[in-house]
């Protein structure tokens, strides 16, 4: 698996205005995409995919437990 996805920064992402963003759907084909032309295999993009859950249930899990 490249380095690049192995790695993980706690920063926030930027924030933009509602009208500015992309639709969730859409950044995923944009990603899958973006994946694909790197080279990226199968493999790869499901470790990618698997991992991006992972964060994001991480973050969800302690959102939830601050409330």
């Amino acid at each position: 698996m490249p380095a690049q996805l192995n790695t993980h920064t706690s920063q926030p992402l930027p924030t933009r205005p509602d009208a500015e963003r992309p639709a969730p759907v859409d950044m995923a084909r944009d990603t899958y995409r973006q994946l694909r032309q790197g080279g990226l295999s199968d493999t790869d993009i499901m470790a990618f995919a698997g991992e991006l859950l992972s964060l994001v249930a991480t973050d969800v899990r302690a959102h939830s437990a601050a409330e």
